[in-house]
């Protein structure tokens, strides 16, 4: 029972996400001839994610377990960091290379 209430509580969400992530394109798309618009999006989406990782490290900080196993924590987070980010680096290299091979 409550797995289901989960899920449909994690559902919602989902669909919540979607139908703003939807509202957005269709704005883009209407309004991205305009090149003030433009600037001034990609400004508020450099401080939304400033104020996102202000908010995740006043999350992380007030968390005690998360504290008290920083050193650990810490530690995988580096190998899981440099790990995603060599995969993504090589991944984009041979993605490149297939999809822009012709222009060369």
């Amino acid at each position: 029972m409550l797995s289901l209430m989960m899920w449909k509580i994690s559902f919602r969400n989902m669909l919540n996400v979607i139908i703003i992530m939807t509202i957005g394109i269709i704005i883009g798309v209407v309004l991205h001839k305009h090149k003030r618009f433009i600037e001034i999006v990609e400004g508020l989406i450099t401080y939304a994610i400033w104020v996102l990782l202000f908010l995740l490290g006043l999350s992380i900080g007030s968390n005690e377990l998360i504290i008290k196993n920083i050193g650990t924590l810490g530690l995988k987070a580096i190998i899981l960091s440099f790990s995603a980010t060599t995969g993504s680096v090589i991944l984009s290299y041979f993605l490149y290379i297939f999809l822009f091979k012709h222009e060369r």
